[in-house]
């Protein structure tokens, strides 16, 4: 039986529950807590992050895109139509770019602060990072995820899904990063029709059954995250993050205006923190606070000795 090294709340991780599930492969689930640094994790990946799938007689295969790949190169066929990544160069290229998008931009800018701040910490000691959450950071994700939230509504208004006009890896990536966002109840459905009937969507597949039943200690999921009918209570009860303000876009605006930029949310005065860019706008800043998941972090936090 397949080992997946994984966090329920990392979404590298979600991504690759969910594509196993597609797969039919239901892997034995091993809770690694990266920050730990546990010797016998180290040994299967050195760089100390989440996922890692441990499959028959192969060596440790770690992190998302490699994962992704390889059960495609060793299982896709047999999913036929089916198949998560196109076989045609154009629409391979294309999933490709929305995966890095999602498991790339997406991470550093949305879901990495929320699940460090809101969860990781919480159980992080004090030298490796832990403590209370940093409130900007968490503002600046809330604000950021506005904009991928219209740029996923403006795709799926001229495509099926994502990529095109079947599933595929980039509906998973973008819907694992999303859920965990969903978990903390931290996405402005209200704002975005079209993003919204997406992930209704993809939350309604088998493959997803397993995320909404994930729960972390001491921490209560949104009320809306595990309700497959999630539309029509968002719509009723409005976003918890607030009314739709004046950068906020409808489905059909969201196609008109899919790269416009928005102020920044966080109070005057506030140091400068990463927020989400557009094409032709500067590069984000990295290394801006410990991320005790599955990306960039402090020269102090995860590997210092």
């Amino acid at each position: 039986m397949a080992k997946l090294y994984h966090h329920p709340l990392c979404p590298h991780s979600r991504f690759v529950r969910i594509v196993l599930a597609e797969f039919g492969i239901e892997p034995e689930l091993i809770e690694e807590r990266i920050f730990d640094r546990r010797r016998e994790f180290l040994m299967l990946n050195p760089a100390a992050l989440t996922p890692v799938l441990v499959d028959q007689m192969m060596p440790a295969i770690p992190g998302a895109g490699i994962i992704a790949e390889y059960l495609d190169e060793t299982l896709g066929l047999g999913l036929g139509e089916r198949r998560l990544l196109p076989e045609d160069p154009a629409g391979r290229v294309e999933v490709r770019r929305l995966l890095d998008w999602f498991n790339g931009k997406f991470f550093e800018e949305v879901s990495s602060y929320l699940v460090t701040e809101k969860v990781y910490k919480r159980f992080m000691a004090a030298e490796q990072g832990g403590g209370s959450p940093d409130m900007q950071l968490i503002r600046a994700a809330r604000s950021n995820i506005r904009y991928h939230l219209r740029y996923i509504g403006y795709l799926t208004a001229q495509r099926n899904w994502l990529a095109g006009e079947r599933l595929t890896y980039a509906d998973l990536a973008a819907a694992a990063h999303l859920s965990c966002a969903d978990f903390l109840g931290d996405v402005p459905w209200s704002e975005d029709e079209a993003a919204k009937d997406w992930y209704a969507r993809v939350k309604s597949r088998p493959s997803f059954r397993a995320l909404l039943a994930d729960r972390v200690p001491g921490i209560v999921p949104a009320e809306a995250y595990a309700d497959l009918d999630f539309c029509r209570t968002i719509g009723a009860r409005g976003s918890r993050l607030g009314p739709k303000n004046s950068a906020s876009t409808s489905a059909g605006s969201s196609v008109r205006m899919p790269f416009r930029r928005r102020r920044n949310a966080l109070p005057p005065g506030s140091p400068k923190v990463p927020q989400a860019t557009w094409l032709g706008s500067p590069r984000l800043e990295r290394g801006v606070a410990i991320r005790a998941c599955c990306g960039p972090r402090s020269a102090r936090s995860l590997f210092s000795a």
